[in-house]
């Protein structure tokens, strides 16, 4: 399953899954992630497991969503 590390709060990192659904994670187990962040894990009952960060996904994502908001600014500008 993949997560996006939405923020952290009070060392438990806040994540979502594709659908919004909202886990929470101690922030030992993310090994350096940041807000943003995609990365893969393993769930079994209570337990998560960070497989790993997926750090070229995580910079597509942010320059798609870095795109899309320049393209939003641009297009108020033209009207």
């Amino acid at each position: 399953m993949r997560l996006t590390l939405d923020r952290i709060e009070e060392g438990i990192a806040v994540c979502f899954d594709e659908s919004g659904t909202k886990y929470e994670i101690a922030c030992e187990h993310l090994d350096g992630a940041l807000e943003g962040d995609l990365f893969e894990t393993e769930i079994n009952g209570d337990e998560i497991k960070v497989i790993r960060i997926l750090r070229e996904e995580t910079e597509m994502k942010k320059a798609s969503n870095a795109d899309r908001l320049k393209n939003l600014f641009n297009r108020r500008k033209d009207k």
